[in-house]
């Protein structure tokens, strides 16, 4: 079994969505427990130690590490949002 360990900021997002929408997303959150890399795509590029999983019009952007069994949630976007932050690095606007 993984540790799931989310960013503050992915748990801020998950409180500000709408209970249906949190709750499908937290259900995959459980999910990768057992197994992270079922249904994920694994990114390329200077993106290649992540991981992305598509929850609806919802994108999970995780990492793992193996060795101690961890799964690091870093970011939880709309689909649309997701994808105009491309190319850019964690606290860049």
């Amino acid at each position: 079994m993984y540790e799931v360990v989310l960013h503050r900021k992915v748990a801020k997002e998950i409180e500000g969505l709408d209970r249906s929408t949190a709750a499908r997303i937290i259900l995959r959150l459980r999910e990768l427990e057992n197994n992270p890399r079922h249904g994920a795509k694994h990114l390329k590029g200077e993106y290649y130690c992540y991981w992305r999983l598509r929850v609806g019009d919802y994108r999970i952007l995780y990492s793992i590490n193996e060795q101690a069994r961890r799964v690091e949630v870093v970011y939880i976007w709309a689909r649309g949002r997701a994808y105009k932050h491309r190319g850019r690095k964690r606290g860049e606007r």
